[in-house]
């Protein structure tokens, strides 16, 4: 009787420790650690690394205005955070952004502009870089 306690609490506790670490995979709260400008270190087209955005930049305020030099979607826009999703709303166009992670020094953004899949990897800037 005792050894059937001990493996349903040992059961009980290996779930547990599951799904603390399936639930650790998730982006943290992106509402708090998106704010401030966030600059390229790699991306990917198509999986592919290019380089022809390498001075690519994001900055979001608090607010809900984020500013961008990314060419189909340059200047000044608003966005709204939904779950893991960033929708930037630039003149009625929408682009819609996954946030695969954030931590608060490094951003990992997926996107598709004109059917291609693009992946930005950022840095946050910091006050001397800015």
């Amino acid at each position: 009787m005792n050894s059937k306690r001990i493996s349903y609490a040992f059961l009980l506790g290996i779930g547990l420790m599951l799904l603390a670490v399936s639930c650790a995979d998730e982006p943290e709260n992106i509402q708090e650690l998106l704010p401030g400008r966030w600059e390229l270190q790699q991306a990917t087209r198509n999986g592919e690394p290019t380089r022809s955005l390498a001075d690519l930049y994001f900055e979001f305020d608090a607010t809900g205005i984020m500013r961008t030099n990314l060419p189909v979607a340059k200047g000044e826009s608003s966005y709204l955070i939904s779950g893991q999703a960033i929708e930037q709303n630039q003149d009625g166009n929408v682009i819609a952004y996954t946030v695969s992670s954030i931590t608060d020094s490094t951003l990992v953004l997926q996107t598709e502009l004109r059917d291609t899949p693009f992946q930005f990897q950022l840095l946050r800037a910091t006050a001397n870089q800015e």
